[in-house]
């Protein structure tokens, strides 16, 4: 087995391809926060949208305290909005690392000029349910279609997409 990794870059980090994983580096500081919280346990959707939801709680009560019942009103909606949120994005995945076993399928979306990015979305079951996980490929804009094209053959060439 060779030891060596294929890489290509995403929107704000790499993907490195091992034989018997795959490895997720994020670059930005939001990304290496949520890692280290993800270590002690914490899911980051659930940081990142129980985080929202309190501070909207608090601008609710500050509004109720103002007597501005629009403004309470607005910040409720939102921050239940935000729990709403959080339980249809319980399957999604911020896993920085995904075993090769726990892989079902890959799916590509080309990039649709001015609207969206080139994406891959990997669905895995390392338990029961199955998770996916989103990675971004850099933007169309620079010449990154030949970034998200060689990306796409090298998934292919590795046979994680059909």
């Amino acid at each position: 087995m060779e030891s060596r990794a294929r890489s290509f870059p995403l929107k704000n980090g790499y993907c490195h391809l091992y034989p018997d994983h795959i490895q997720i580096e994020q670059d930005d500081i939001s990304g290496k926060i949520l890692y280290f919280l993800e270590k002690k346990g914490f899911s980051r959707n659930w940081i990142i949208y129980l985080s929202l939801s309190g501070v909207m709680t608090l601008a609710t009560l500050i509004a109720v305290q103002i007597e501005n019942y629009f403004l309470a009103a607005f910040f409720a909606a939102f921050s239940v909005a935000n729990l709403i949120a959080a339980f249809f994005s319980r399957k999604v995945s911020f896993a920085s690392q995904i075993l090769r076993e726990h892989i079902t399928s890959v799916e590509y979306k080309e990039a649709v000029e001015g609207v969206s990015r080139a994406s891959f979305t990997i669905f895995f079951r390392p338990k029961r349910t199955i998770l996916k996980r989103n990675l971004a490929l850099p933007s169309y804009r620079k010449g990154d279609t030949q970034i998200a094209q060689a990306a796409y053959y090298m998934m292919k060439e590795e046979k994680l997409i059909e």
